[in-house]
């Protein structure tokens, strides 16, 4: 004890050069060298002479046992020798046992508590396989929450919001027994924005599980963590990440106790994680499935309608000129045929997009690239609508601005935009034309509805409509496909946006 109790190698060099060969030491002060003499020198108890045996475990030195005398110098007779032989071998063997035996029960509370973390899975799997509902979500949590012991086990998916961007939306939540999630708790973390956890929200998105413990924390993390109502202590969050794309977190906090987490634990909960954004994935295929059953069987129905009304009025005007020509006057006559021509042209337009909605599934689009006089395509577009129509729409922005790019595809794209902005605008429609750098920028504006924002990128889909007025003629729902692919054709694009509460789509094409 007291000097003796920690003392390093460094300080006893010729003593260690024999133990380590697993050879007994015999040691007079007087005889020792220069460091090893001053570190016995300084001994309060006045160590002169002293008798050391190695410890060797399976062949390894571990430590020593020894005689030591002060006062003066001992000769070691043989039978004190053999006597710490024998008590360092008894000393070897009873720590071989103890190690053994503590490496055994390591084992098996590793083993119990891999097969603990595994018969979890398993019910998980079960759970998330066997159901479709948001109950499997919660049966797959409390299991996880079992095996980990922790307090609060969480699932929240990642979505964007409009003002706070990313932010981690809460769907489930379950505590451990005995243990209950207050209403105040529960509405601090419905929503949450990864800025308000940037440590956090940086591993997270790089696809690594993030944990700490309170004490670990600082900034603005730590504060926000503290503002919570009921503080966790430690919190463990794994990505959920599907296609590449983070979509949410599984995670699990402990109300009062820090907590370390091993490599095994975490990679058997990223192993649950990968289960739920399965999960996830498969619900949302059967999802846009259903929605693209739901989008084609309206769009059969749209299509036949859109064809019938105007091949109705061809139909019908035809067969009164051919049957009663002679009781019309010329005006009357003429007015007929202007009116098959435009219902006929109406009908034209339908089946264009339909064929560029067919062919460029197989990549059969083409384009022929020149100098377009992009004004002098919008006039044109306009001129084909009725009067009254064409009237509300104000064209402004540069003259003689040309892009490169297809006339008749431009011409296409323009008349899907303007039929777009009279079937949804409001009185005021817009068109202006400008020039950014080295594109042309058309952007058709209205001061419509608008597109609600969770359809704002979804427009853009074959057979989507984020209008359904009652009353009004529905459309195919492929003009935006249609105008989106022929822009990127031509190394442009089409984009939707709202500013000032009016409505905006952009189409951008390369300057000539």
């Amino acid at each position: 004890t007291g000097y003796w109790s920690f003392v390093p190698w460094a300080k006893m060099p010729d003593s260690r050069a024999v133990l380590e060969r697993g050879q007994p030491f015999e040691l007079r002060v007087s005889q020792l060298g220069e460091v090893e003499k001053a570190t016995y020198l300084e001994d309060p108890y006045g160590i002169v002479s002293e008798l050391d045996l190695p410890i060797m475990v399976r062949g390894t030195w571990r430590g020593l046992v020894g005689f030591a005398y002060a006062g003066e110098d001992k000769d070691w007779d043989p039978q004190d020798v053999q006597l710490l032989e024998t008590a360092a071998q008894m000393i070897a063997s009873y720590w071989d046992r103890q190690e053994a035996s503590d490496q055994l029960a390591d084992a098996l509370a590793r083993t119990d508590h891999r097969l603990r973390y595994e018969h979890a899975l398993t019910r998980c799997a079960q759970a998330l396989l066997m159901s479709s509902d948001d109950t499997a979500v919660d049966v797959a949590l409390s299991e996880l929450l079992r095996a980990t012991a922790a307090s609060y086990g969480f699932v929240d998916r990642l979505e964007e919001d409009p003002v706070a961007g990313p932010t981690l939306v809460k769907q489930h939540t379950v505590a451990a027994p005995g243990l209950r999630i207050e209403d105040d708790d529960r509405e601090f973390w419905a929503r949450v924005p990864l800025s308000c956890m940037p440590t956090a929200a940086d591993r997270l998105l790089r696809g690594q599980p993030y944990h700490h413990n309170l004490d670990e924390l600082s900034g603005e993390e730590l504060g926000f963590y503290l503002s919570a109502p009921y503080t966790p202590q430690s919190d463990l969050k794994i990505p959920v990440f599907v296609g590449g794309k983070l979509l949410g977190v599984i995670g699990f906090s402990d109300q009062d106790d820090e907590r370390n987490w091993h490599r095994d634990d975490i990679r058997l909960l990223e192993t649950a994680a990968r289960m739920i954004g399965a999960y996830w994935e498969r619900g949302d295929a059967q999802r846009r499935l259903e929605e693209l059953v739901r989008s084609k069987d309206e769009f059969v129905a749209s299509v036949s309608h859109e064809l019938r009304t105007p091949l109705t009025a061809v139909v019908g005007l035809a067969q009164e000129l051919r049957h009663s020509l002679a009781s019309f006057a010329p005006a009357e006559i003429e007015e007929f045929i202007g009116l098959i021509a435009d219902q006929s042209t109406e009908v034209a337009h339908i089946v264009q997009d339909l064929l560029v909605a067919a062919r460029s599934d197989i990549d059969k689009v083409t384009v022929v690239l020149e100098p377009v006089d992009v004004r002098a395509a919008i006039t044109g577009v306009l001129a084909g609508l009725p009067e009254s129509q064409a009237a509300e729409i104000e064209v402004s922005g540069e003259a003689d601005l040309k892009a490169m790019a297809d006339s008749s595809r431009v011409r296409q794209i323009m008349r899907n935009l303007v039929t777009n902005a009279v079937r949804y605008g409001g009185e005021r429609k817009e068109i202006t034309i400008a020039a950014a750098g080295d594109q042309v920028v058309v952007e058709v504006t209205d001061d419509g509805a608008g597109v609600p924002l969770e359809h704002r990128e979804s427009i853009f889909e074959a057979y989507h409509r984020a209008h359904d007025r009652s009353g009004q003629p529905a459309s195919v729902g492929l003009g935006l496909t249609v105008s989106r692919q022929l822009a990127r054709l031509m190394e442009g694009d089409i984009e939707y946006d709202q500013a000032g509460g009016r409505s905006i789509f952009r189409l951008t094409l390369p300057v000539a």
